[in-house]
């Protein structure tokens, strides 16, 4: 909404026509951000108050802004997640749900829902908005659940607030609400910024109480973005507080709900109607057009068959954050890699390091199952950590595991002690010059000395009946102390790569896969001597020619 007010008054500024600027261009997202960026009364980019500033410039009437909020979500169906969290209320797995929007879509999902249920299973959802709070106090009260409460008000009354000086205030009798039922639940935060300050100041006052949030706190953000400070503030001050707290990745509110969904049960007509609902998947496996002849390549992929993952992980029942996890294991030099899903935990490589650091006299339950990553996404995460790390073992790259993906980058081996081994790192780098020059790592002087280097995203996919292994040549630089967006080094990387063509990026995808499997079958370690880590990679990349249908 903030990208396309602004490129609304950028063109009408610059005496355009709405219809000449793409507001998906990144050239144009370049140029319309640099032009409001701290200027023309807008803050700076990321700042909370963004959003106001852009809303009030292009509808500076509050009955303007009520009659575009009002269009806008008329137009609006309910999306897959919010179906789902329709049939959650309809079916009383979850009792109370607060939201900052002013649509009907979470309403008619519930009653979706519950025309599905027979009679007697059947919920009806209880609504509040700011012109009916007692409902919601009443449902506190008596404990008449599911409710949903609206803390900004519904678009079909006059009552809404959107701005920062109407978000100022919230509520009274939907403040008492919201803080009190935070002593009896636990609460996650998913679609919501935390720029207005009623809400955060109601959340925050719940750390006051007794026992706040006694069934964990999760705060769900996309991968690319950052938590605003105040979120941070409030996060560390929930877990000083004893509240176990999460920050979860998710890209949508569709994907969240999905994989909610998943470990839900719900009643069988329900069920299927969930399953009916299910986005179509924006990549899906096709059969290709078949020729009597063709020659051979005409297209090659990024991609590598994996031929062997490792066939089992170690498992420990117990509640330890990833970010715990991962520190006590890098603390203890333990040769394993380990993530959690907050009940569990789940690890490759060393049982008895594991149990050192996760055991601690606990009397844990540990066990192992078949490491299937297609039915478990946090099995999947783990294969993929533990197989970068294994990509990196003797090789003249460094590895980098972040939340939203991770990836190896080349590295100088002149630091390297032993000569024989600086010998061998520095031959191979040898075919990475002839492709990209030498200029494969650096520092930037202009950009406050931060290093750069060539380098590859790596992702673990699945693909007509097997798993492969996706590189991505791009250029890492490390990352801006200061955090700023959109990043000072931005122009500097797009102008390495504008001259960068095809011919140029098919022999980078020629190199990397080289490098990565350079034997017909390379065979690999995470932990170097633990046969339980090993990995199998075929040399041969996918690729496709006229006569054969998918990859080969």
């Amino acid at each position: 909404m903030i990208e396309n007010f602004k490129a609304s008054l950028y063109a009408a500024d610059h005496r355009l026509f709405r219809s000449d600027i793409d507001a998906e261009d990144p050239l144009w997202i370049e140029r319309i951000n640099a032009y409001f960026n701290g200027a023309r009364g807008f803050p700076l980019m990321g700042d909370p108050k963004e959003y106001e500033a852009a809303f009030t410039r292009m509808y500076p009437s509050a009955a303007d802004r009520r009659r575009y909020i009002s269009t806008a979500v008329e137009l609006g169906s309910p999306s897959y997640g919010q179906q789902v969290l329709g049939a959650l209320l309809a079916t009383g797995q979850t009792p109370l749900a607060f939201t900052t929007n002013f649509d009907s879509l979470i309403e008619q999902s519930a009653m979706r829902a519950n025309d599905i249920l027979d009679i007697g299973q059947r919920l009806p959802l209880r609504v509040a908005a700011l012109t009916n709070s007692d409902i919601a106090r009443r449902c506190l009260e008596q404990g008449d659940w599911p409710l949903l409460v609206k803390l900004h008000g519904d678009y079909q009354s006059d009552s809404i607030k959107n701005t920062e000086s109407e978000l100022r205030a919230q509520d009274e009798t939907l403040g008492h609400v919201l803080t009190e039922s935070m002593r009896r639940f636990g609460l996650v935060v998913a679609g919501y910024s935390g720029r207005d300050e009623s809400v955060m100041d109601a959340l925050e006052q719940v750390l006051e109480t007794p026992t706040p949030y006694p069934n964990g706190l999760f705060w769900v953000r996309r991968s690319s973005t950052r938590l605003l400070p105040r979120v941070e503030k409030f996060l560390e001050s929930a877990g000083e507080a004893g509240v176990e707290t999460y920050v979860v990745a998710s890209e949508t509110f569709d994907e969240l709900l999905g994989e909610i969904a998943r470990h839900k049960d719900f009643p069988s007509a329900l069920s299927r109607k969930i399953v009916e609902l299910l986005p179509t998947q924006q990549v899906q496996d096709v059969q290709l057009p078949v020729l009597e002849n063709g020659q051979f390549p005409v297209l090659r992929f990024n991609a590598l068959p994996v031929v062997e993952l490792p066939a089992r992980v170690i498992t420990a029942q117990t509640s330890i954050e990833n970010k715990d996890l991962r520190n006590a294991l890098k603390i203890a030099g333990a040769r394993v890699d380990a993530v959690s899903n907050g009940q569990e935990v789940f690890a490759l490589g060393s049982d008895t390091d594991l149990r050192n650091v996760v055991d601690r006299g606990a009397s844990l339950v540990f066990g192992s199952r078949v490491a299937d990553p297609g039915k478990d996404t946090v099995v999947h995460g783990l294969l993929l950590r533990s197989l970068v790390r294994a990509l990196a073992n003797g090789r003249p790259v460094r590895p980098s595991f972040r939340d939203r993906g991770h990836l190896l980058y080349l590295t100088d081996p002149s630091n390297v002690r032993n000569e024989n081994t600086r010998g061998q790192l520095t031959m191979a780098l040898e075919p990475f010059k002839k492709v990209y020059g030498p200029d494969l790592y650096g520092r930037l002087t202009r950009y406050g000395n931060r290093q750069y280097a060539e380098g590859v995203r790596l992702r673990l996919e699945p693909r007509l009946g097997r798993w492969w292994l996706l590189f991505e040549p791009f250029t890492w630089v490390e990352r801006d102390p200061d955090r700023r967006r959109p990043d000072p080094v931005s122009p500097w990387i797009r102008e390495r790569w504008f001259k960068r063509r095809n011919k140029d990026w098919a022999q980078m995808v020629g190199v990397w896969a080289a490098f990565l499997a350079p034997e017909e079958l390379t065979s690999m370690t995470a932990w170097p001597g633990d046969e339980s880590t090993r990995f199998v990679i075929s040399k041969t990349t996918a690729w496709s020619v006229p006569g054969q249908s998918g990859l080969s």
